[in-house]
């Protein structure tokens, strides 16, 4: 979760960084990175389609642009969902650190399509609190 002046760049690795200002440089005309559908673990290939023919480019800026959020911002009461199969640790770490609650779920990044039911219990279960 970014801090005020913190962008998504802030928040990765400089290879994750690389990766994606080469490839909007190479294949998305300086300003566009297509989605990396192999990152996401879903696993299922009927999902694995419905994705496909869903998703879109996304702007670079949106990694780039730092976020303007004030300092109340981390003091809102919120639950972090921790996809543990995608990574993302560090951001559990810091939302901890926060006084956050966080929940994990064993999957990749879209729990949505790979768990929903198990993620709808987390919510529910964080709405709950």
């Amino acid at each position: 979760m970014p801090r005020h002046g913190q962008s998504g760049f802030d928040l990765n690795s400089p290879q994750f960084r690389e990766t994606l200002e080469q490839h909007a440089k190479d294949n998305g005309d300086g300003y566009k990175v297509a989605p990396i559908v192999d990152i996401l673990g879903i696993t299922d290939v009927e999902d694995l389609e419905w994705v496909r023919a869903r998703l879109r480019p996304l702007p670079i800026g949106a990694f780039r642009q730092p976020v303007e959020a004030p300092t109340f911002a981390w003091q809102i009461p919120s639950t972090y969902i921790r996809c543990t199969g995608f990574g993302f640790k560090a951001t559990a770490d810091r939302c901890r650190q926060a006084g956050w609650p966080v929940m994990e779920i064993d999957c990749g990044h879209d729990a949505m399509i790979i768990k929903p039911r198990e993620l709808a219990e987390l919510l529910l279960s964080a709405s709950c609190r």
